[in-house]
């Protein structure tokens, strides 16, 4: 509600100030808040208040400086305050359930907009303020319900469309959020976050091809936007477009500047003239170092000298599967002007990956007998005990 509305209410009630004096300075204290002056504005109310004046305007404006200023306890103990006034105003309430989700008290804030919903049907805020509350709380069908109710009233609010269409994917119905997604995209197509909301959905849905053209459309809105393109590489390599998916690939570094740590060394890139010995840098999980582990045999192929950067847990299983000249930890790299460096999931591109060629699919990984030897022990009497290769996928 604006602020030069005042909350409605009764009259204030001057003990110490005259009538007159009391409609002059409320008038002055909304004038500052409307023009953004929230010190002068207090100022006022406070005097106004310590003159023994009470009004749901002078406790609604107060609430008003205080959420603008993040002082949300104290917001929500002014619109208690009102609300002993004025106990049955709709938009009072709804500000009350507005005070309650900055707290992050979920239950009250959905009992707020609830009531504000039962008084006024046709509140034109409430009902997608009640989808966020319990979008938060996890009712992912209340939620939806909440905001097909307002967008029956708001047809043209993309934010609901958005916002359904999100809890529609939770709730693994992929086609309706992927409708959910396109109206709000055709609402407002300048929406980043719109385009690859819908990507996802559709990339989850199985539509690579779809996937593709949505990552594309947030990647034209906002070319250096690092998730953007992240998102559409992950849906060529889905599709099969290898080529270009390697590439694009690349903006998972700066989407993520904390996804490795690399040597203080010059990045390899490609260069098959390099002499430097070449570390291959761990990123993400162990499944990943597995898997792309077995690019290193083709490289030490080609160049004088491989290793492999790993986590700690898997320097024992790299170093006996024999892939590289040497696995490392990241002090053992301090100093080493004969280095350079690669993340390993950029190894794939400069080696033509393909669908078709993934390269190595012979075992290239084996646990080493003392280890087998070991927990054939610990599980003596718990059942045949196995091991496997590691195969590619």
């Amino acid at each position: 509600m604006a602020a030069g509305q005042g909350f409605g209410g009764r009259r204030p009630d001057a003990r110490s100030l005259d009538r007159e004096t009391v409609q002059a300075r409320l008038a002055q204290a909304r004038e500052q808040l409307l023009a953004g002056d929230l010190a002068a504005a207090e100022r006022g109310y406070r005097g106004l208040l310590a003159g023994g004046v009470e009004s749901v305007e002078l406790y609604g404006n107060l609430a008003v400086i205080c959420g603008r200023t993040q002082r949300q306890t104290e917001r929500l103990d002014w619109l208690e305050r009102a609300l002993a006034l004025q106990p049955d105003q709709p938009d009072l309430r709804f500000n009350y359930g507005n005070a309650l989700m900055a707290l992050e008290r979920w239950p009250e804030a959905a009992v707020a907009y609830e009531s504000v919903l039962a008084a006024r049907p046709d509140h034109p805020e409430a009902g997608y303020n009640l989808g966020l509350v319990r979008q938060r709380q996890g009712d992912l069908r209340a939620a939806a319900a909440a905001y097909r109710r307002d967008l029956a009233l708001s047809p043209e609010r993309a934010g609901g469309h958005n916002n359904l269409g999100r809890a529609l994917q939770d709730l693994g119905q992929l086609g309706a959020a992927i409708e959910a997604y396109q109206r709000a995209t055709d609402l407002e197509p300048t929406r980043l976050a719109y385009w690859n909301n819908l990507g996802l959905a559709q990339q989850e849905a199985g539509e690579a091809n779809a996937a593709v053209e949505s990552f594309r459309a947030a990647v034209a809105l906002a070319p250096d936007h690092a998730i953007s393109h992240r998102n559409l590489a992950l849906a060529l390599l889905d599709r099969g477009a290898f080529a270009e998916g390697w590439w694009e690939y690349e903006w998972r570094l700066q989407s993520d500047p904390e996804i490795l740590q690399a040597p203080v060394a010059p990045r390899w890139r490609g260069d098959w003239a390099e002499q430097r010995e070449l570390v291959l840098v761990a990123e993400q999980g162990f499944g990943d170092s597995l898997q792309f582990i077995r690019y290193a045999r083709r490289l030490k192929q080609r160049l004088p000298r491989v290793s492999f950067l790993a986590q700690p847990e898997l320097r024992e299983l790299i170093a006996a599967a024999g892939l590289v000249d040497a696995v490392y930890g990241l002090e053992d790299l301090e100093g080493r002007p004969d280095v350079c460096w690669e993340p390993l999931l950029s190894v794939p591109q400069y080696l033509g990956v393909i669908r078709d060629q993934p390269g190595e699919v012979a075992p290239y990984l084996r646990v080493p007998e003392d280890r087998v030897h070991y927990w054939r022990e610990q599980l003596r009497g718990e059942g045949p005990v196995s091991y496997t290769h590691f195969r590619a996928h």
